[in-house]
């Protein structure tokens, strides 16, 4: 059993740490980065010290956090009196969720005589499960080493989340020409060119831009990696395609038509090629006179076909550039 001489040291320590101003960016974080916060608890040591070593060491375990490239948050001021009072990890997780952050960094320093065993333990909030525990001993140290061997383990132990929640992939993605539309998994997220956040595994990309073809691409994104995607796309022939051919076909059958009307011209009318419509040599009053139109529909259909042949020629061209 702890002696009352060593409840109030660990009580003052505890109080010390929670007002030690290590930084002022320590306090808490906004909803929106609150998963990759951690709530510093204050250090667990068996031993008095003077204040300004135990704020030194109250600041290491924030520079270690910073070290793992995480936020640290401390306990709100409404909550210091409950967190002094905790003795167990139930306590801790309730004040955790209480605060609205997800994880929970404890560091302890036991001291026999100039001896240290430094440690920390890593708590989800969520179901109190602890993630990670570390530990390291340090003989014969003074304050400075002990604070800087405290911030080393709390950031090994801190960067354990990287893996916990790896952080999404990016793309960077560019095309030529720019300003083409990008579909991600159906969804539109903006044009050319683009850095994009994805979460780990296979994605759908498309990219469109009026008169060109459409690529669809698949990609596999991998968490935490930066990867580039450089598209080109290819200037579409359907618009030119489609105008040559029907312009073609249509000189096609004008031509046809153009010289079936020259080929009848002249010919008798037989539908009224009887009675007195008729001569004595058998020769009918009225005939086709249908040369003037034939030569018209066969000089338009030829200048028809010429173009549609120009028009499937440039869309050639086009598509090689």
């Amino acid at each position: 059993m702890p002696s009352s001489r060593d409840s109030r040291v660990v009580a003052f320590l505890v109080a010390l740490a929670l007002t030690a101003g290590a930084t002022p960016s320590h306090a808490r974080a906004p909803a929106s980065t609150r998963d990759r916060t951690v709530l510093a608890w204050p250090l667990a040591i068996d031993v008095e010290l003077a204040p300004a070593a135990g704020t030194e060491l109250a600041a290491a375990v924030h520079t270690g956090l910073a070290r793992a490239s995480v936020t640290s948050a401390e306990i709100d001021a409404a909550r210091a009196t409950e967190a002094a009072a905790c003795i167990d990890d139930a306590c801790i997780v309730a004040i955790a969720r209480a605060q609205g952050v997800r994880w929970v960094v404890r560091p302890r320093v036991h001291v026999d005589d100039r001896n240290f065993d430094i440690g920390a333990t890593l708590i989800d909030s969520r179901d109190g499960v602890v993630l990670g525990t570390v530990s390291t001993t340090c003989e014969l140290c003074g304050t400075a080493e002990v604070a800087e061997e405290l911030a080393n383990q709390v950031a090994t132990l801190a960067g354990k989340l990287a893996r916990i929640e790896p952080q999404p992939a990016r793309l960077v993605l560019t095309t030529d020409p720019s300003g083409a539309e990008i579909v991600v998994d159906g969804r539109g997220v903006g044009r050319s060119p683009q850095t994009l956040s994805l979460a780990a595994g296979r994605h759908r990309i498309e990219v469109r831009k009026p008169g060109f073809v459409a690529v669809e691409r698949s990609f596999a994104a991998v968490a935490g990696v930066d990867e580039s995607l450089a598209l080109v796309l290819v200037r579409s022939r359907r618009p030119l395609v489609g105008a040559g051919l029907g312009v073609l076909f249509g000189g096609l059958a004008l031509t046809g038509s153009g010289a079936a009307l020259w080929a009848i011209d002249g010919r008798a009318y037989r539908r009224r090629c009887s009675g007195d419509d008729v001569d004595y040599a058998g020769r009918c009053r009225y005939a086709y006179d249908t040369a003037t139109a034939g030569i018209v529909l066969t000089s338009v259909g030829i200048a028809a076909i010429v173009t549609g042949i120009a028009l499937l020629a440039t869309s050639r061209r086009r598509t090689r550039r």
